[in-house]
């Protein structure tokens, strides 16, 4: 299992470094640019992520998928937290 964020804000990290290798979200890994591999790349480094040992893939593909979990999981949050304030 791989090592959280940070404990206090995963997914506020997860969104910054989306937003600095110029990655949205909804964007799959196979349509990035090599110029964006590259910068995820360089932050999985900074992280000391290592993908799993029975991974199919490449650690920038992991990496990838590992930041859009934990920025989706802070839309849902957020989402799910506005309703509890409407009501």
């Amino acid at each position: 299992m791989s090592k959280p964020f940070a404990p206090d804000k995963p997914t506020m990290v997860a969104r910054d470094i989306l937003r600095l290798c110029h990655v949205s979200i909804s964007d799959d890994y196979h349509t990035l640019s090599n110029s964006q591999v590259d910068a995820l790349l360089e932050h999985a480094k900074k992280q000391k992520y290592r993908k799993p040992k029975n991974a199919n893939g490449s650690t920038g593909r992991y990496f990838h998928a590992k930041l859009q979990r934990e920025a989706r999981r802070t839309i849902m949050s957020d989402a799910l937290r506005a309703l509890k304030v409407t009501k």
